[in-house]
């Protein structure tokens, strides 16, 4: 009979992954114990402390101390661009992802930025992007333990292969739109601490938003925008033989079929009143403190009733201490009466 090992993946969703922190805090007060982890967008940024930490529990407390901490105004960090003759705000962006139904997203883009365009430096329209991920960069290096990178919990990020420079973000948030374009995976374990920095900013790399990343010869941004089997990406921990996974979406239109993947027992947490909408850029981008609380402690209450994670865990017990208890409080009634036992 085949081990059992456990598997999370973690959605993208941006500032909405305070959410997942919140379910991972749950996670470990319940004893989950992943060996394999993969996430896409800010499910790779909350994975990667998982990954490095050998205690679940205190990779819990490191996360939520960590969004706690988050300053907004450093965050959400504009570039300093020479060359735009229109000034660059959230409104503007949101303005233009709010048109990707159509060509007016191009023709908006044309409209803000184009009429500067032939005034940009080469790297500036190679790596075309409001914001700055200059801090996100920092702090990843400030909260990730490179010197056991080889014990690591097993990793895999989602990075889209992208188009460079500013009419390529456009064309890429087209190929999310249509979902005609796959992500790709990375297993980060082997990779040098420094390329292990560059594949996590491309993964959060949304466009337009923030600047792609190159690597091994390719262009790539956010893993969100390869349609859901990028932005959760389920596929990495299934082939590294979890025979057990737990799922966490944020997205309001995000459908995970569990019996769509023959012999796997899966667990997904999904907020219980909705967060984030395909195309809110606000809700992508609110890192105010109010609201990060607020998601915190919506996912740790909705991880801890969330039925199916209590029956992963009967699962993954059966046969050991305290999966009689672990079934008691799935179907009722007290643990410790005779009839029971």
């Amino acid at each position: 009979m085949a081990k059992n090992k456990l598997g999370l993946v973690l959605s993208g969703g941006g500032a909405c992954g305070a959410y997942e922190a919140g379910v991972i805090h749950t996670l470990a007060k319940m004893g989950f114990n992943p060996k394999v982890i993969s996430g896409a967008s800010i499910g790779a940024l909350n994975g990667v402390i998982l990954a490095s930490t050998r205690s679940m529990k205190k990779a819990a407390k490191n996360l939520e101390i960590l969004w706690r901490g988050l300053d907004r105004e450093e965050i959400l960090c504009f570039r300093r661009n020479r060359g735009y003759k229109r000034p660059l705000s959230l409104a503007s962006l949101q303005l233009l992802l709010s048109q990707v139904k159509g060509d007016s997203l191009l023709e908006a883009v044309k409209y803000n930025y184009g009429e500067a365009w032939e005034s940009f430096s080469e790297k500036n329209k190679e790596y075309f992007a409001v914001l700055d991920e200059t801090p996100i960069e920092s702090i990843l290096k400030s909260a990730i333990n490179f010197r056991k990178i080889s014990r690591w919990r097993e990793f895999y990020v989602s990075v889209f292969p992208g188009s460079e420079g500013l009419l390529g973000a456009v064309k890429d948030i087209f190929h999310w739109v249509f979902s005609d374009r796959k992500s790709e995976f990375f297993r980060v374990n082997s990779l040098r601490p420094d390329e292990v920095i560059t594949v996590l900013k491309a993964s959060s790399a949304l466009p337009l938003a923030y600047p792609g990343q190159e690597f091994q010869g390719q262009f790539y941004r956010d893993g969100g925008l390869g349609g859901s089997t990028g932005n959760t990406p389920i596929e990495p921990v299934v082939r590294a033989g979890c025979t057990h996974v737990i799922v966490v979406v944020l997205a309001d239109e995000a459908q995970i079929d569990p019996g769509s993947w023959t012999g796997l027992k899966m667990a997904v947490i999904k907020p219980s009143t909705s967060i984030l909408r395909k195309g809110n850029l606000r809700a992508t981008l609110d890192f105010s403190q109010e609201r990060i609380a607020r998601l915190l402690a919506l996912g740790k209450e909705d991880a801890w009733r969330c039925r199916e994670l209590w029956e992963l865990k009967a699962d993954l017990l059966a046969g050991r201490p305290f999966a009689k208890l672990v079934d008691v409080i799935l179907h009722g009634g007290n643990p410790l009466s005779k009839s029971d036992s």
